[in-house]
């Protein structure tokens, strides 16, 4: 019984082990197909993911994915769009890359500019370009994906110039450094004009352009803050300052004490004060000048109750003396001259001692100043100039102004003789030759002048105080020709003029030297006569205008006049030819009466014949009406 449960056990267990060998068998098939199939698969996905990887590999146009420059994201583009990104990015970059240099209290700007920062976009843009597009075909998957899942920032750096640095550096430093001072100060009209002194502050430029330097190499953001070794302002005391410049006002007064014989009007002076409070805040504020410590302080003003006009207000009733000289009023730009000239003199005041300057007060003649052209001489020709004229003004100033006695300090007279005056008499002024007309009041008291142009005439005044001695006194001018020579007259050739007529170029003057005394007399009598001026006036012969056709030109290059006879028959006739009187009557062209007379110019009793050299009969002389100017010789 035991045995049969043993063969049934047997025969159980070989059934149970041949069904098993049974399932084993079929497993093992399908785990193949399994594995076959997977191999199957992997091939396929293989075989696509290196299609894909063969196509990114050698058929991607752009940049790939990942790839970055200056932190811009240059995935999918192609080189130029590239490099418009990174151009952009990189302006951006630069607007934002302005900073400050502070030193002490003093601030400085520092652009991109001024360091001369610099950038190659393009070559940025190759090397993002290329990144994935060298080495093996597995090098190249393996940057693309690297790129992609990490990304990659290209290189990209910009260049700056360290000469730059160091230019920057030293203008800083120059504004930076002073020296030391001392504090100073002058007080203009009602300003207080404050320097404020400094203690020496210094920074070595080489310290500025290594800051610099140092901020660009570690790529550092912010400002640079730098200081100097010393430095510094001084303290005002205010207090102090206010106590040295308040003053009271002081009245003008007539000192008589100095020299009883010769009083003086001491001017006035304005009272001054320092307003503590408003000084304070200028100073807080930045001031003026290189080194920023310049102020104005403006001043209190109180004004004195007695003025220096006040005091010779009342020494304006007396005539001094008057001088009045002719002019064409017709002569319209010419007499706009005078006028303005007379009306920029008329009320001048002159103090004792002061002295007057008739290129200061007239100023320079311009045509923004009113001033018009009028017919004046250039190198012995007549020609407009602007301002023609206004030296009759001067001379008739002279004229006044010795007739007061006063002290002339500056005369010249003109080149040539003018008509609105005596020989002697003149006064030329010329503005940019700094020839000028100059006379100081050497009398104790103020003189108002008064002149003005009217009509066909200029009149000057001179008022002020007549005292005792002067009240009976009177000054005028006389001349003594020392030397004459009459003008001559001159023909030149001219295809303006016409046959048979002849024009006027200019007039003749004749040359003079002469001495002009001043003679003063009391009470009718003369007590004395000294010389005031030796005068030379240059000789300027007449020049006629004739046609070419009538000129004989000799070997010397002197023109002679001979003009045609109006008779066509004169010259052929057989009988005149041998007439002496008709082809050489020197009674027409060479009149020697009129130029050659010796008598003229040796005559002791004509020297002063004022006909001569101002011929009034003259009609087409242009020189009546205009002064002589001798800047233009």
């Amino acid at each position: 019984m035991m045995n049969t449960m043993k063969t049934k056990k047997t025969a159980v267990s070989g059934r149970t082990v041949q069904k098993a060998r049974k399932r084993r068998g079929g497993g093992t098939y399908r785990s193949y197909l399994i594995i076959l199939l997977s191999l199957m698969v992997i091939f396929v996905l293989a075989g696509g993911l290196f299609g894909y990887l063969g196509f990114q590999v050698y058929n991607h146009d752009g940049i790939y994915d990942g790839v970055t420059v200056a932190g811009v994201d240059l995935s999918g583009m192609s080189r130029r769009e590239a490099a418009e990104a990174i151009d952009a990015q990189m302006q951006s970059l630069l607007d934002n890359m302005t900073f400050q240099i502070q030193i002490d209290e003093d601030t400085f700007e520092v652009t991109p500019e001024d360091l001369n920062i610099a950038y190659s976009v393009d070559a940025a843009a190759a090397e993002a370009y290329h990144f994935g597009r060298e080495g093996s075909f597995f090098s190249r998957v393996g940057a693309i994906f690297r790129a992609r899942m990490n990304g990659y920032a290209v290189d990209f750096a910009y260049t700056y110039d360290l000469d730059a640095f160091d230019k920057i550096a030293k203008e800083i430093a120059e504004k930076v450094n002073v020296s030391e001072s001392q504090t100073s100060y002058e007080i203009q009209n009602d300003t207080l004009v404050l320097t404020v002194g400094t203690a020496e502050r210094y920074i070595d430029p080489l310290d500025i352009s290594q800051a610099l330097l140092d901020k660009f190499e570690n790529n550092t953001t912010g400002d640079i803050v730098l200081t100097t070794g010393s430095g510094g302002r001084d303290q005002i005391d205010l207090e102090a300052l206010k106590k040295e410049i308040d003053r009271e006002p002081v009245d003008a007064y007539l000192d008589e004490e100095t020299d009883p014989d010769n009083p003086v009007v001491v001017p006035e002076e304005n009272g001054l004060e320092l307003d503590v409070t408003a000084a304070a805040a200028v100073l807080a504020m930045e001031g003026s000048g290189p080194d920023h410590n310049i102020y104005r302080i403006p001043l209190v003003v109180t004004e004195p109750e007695v003025k220096r006009d006040d005091i010779v207000f009342y020494t304006y009733d007396d005539l001094l003396s008057t001088a009045k000289t002719t002019l064409n009023k017709n002569n319209v730009n010419r007499t706009s001259n005078v006028a303005l000239a007379c009306e920029k003199i008329d009320g001048t005041i002159l103090y004792p001692g002061d002295e007057f300057s008739f290129n200061d007060i007239v100023g320079e003649r311009t045509y923004d100043a009113g001033f018009k052209d009028a017919a004046i001489y250039l190198a012995g020709e007549i020609a407009d100039g602007v301002g023609g004229g206004i030296c009759q003004v001067s001379s008739t100033l002279y004229m006044a102004a010795v007739g007061a006695d006063l002290e002339i300090s500056e005369r010249k007279n003109h080149r040539y003789t003018v008509t609105y005056t005596e020989l002697g008499e003149d006064a030329t002024v010329a503005y940019d030759s700094n020839i000028d007309f100059k006379f100081i009041n050497n009398t104790d008291y103020a003189i108002l002048i008064k002149i003005v142009q009217e009509s066909n005439y200029v009149l000057c005044e001179f008022y002020g105080t007549l005292t005792d001695e002067t009240r009976n006194k009177t000054v005028t001018m006389e001349s003594t020709v020392i030397s004459y020579s009459e003008y001559g007259t001159k023909y030149e050739v001219s295809e303006d003029v016409a046959v048979g007529e002849t024009a006027v170029k200019n007039g003749g003057y004749s040359g003079y030297t002469v001495k002009t005394y001043r003679v003063v007399q009391e009470n009718g009598v003369e007590v004395s006569r000294t010389l005031e001026n030796t005068s030379t006036y240059t000789k300027l012969d007449k020049v006629i205008l004739i046609n070419p056709e009538e000129a004989e030109i000799l070997e010397d290059g002197t023109v002679v006049y001979v003009p045609k006879t109006e008779d066509p028959d004169e010259p052929t006739d057989p009988d005149d030819p041998t007439d002496p009187d008709e082809p050489t009557d020197p009674d027409e062209p060479t009149d020697p009466d009129d130029p050659t007379d010796p008598d003229e110019p040796t005559d002791p009793d004509d020297p002063t014949d004022p006909d001569e050299p101002t011929d009034p009969d003259e009609p087409t002389d242009p020189d009546v009406p205009d002064d002589l100017p001798d800047w233009l010789q």
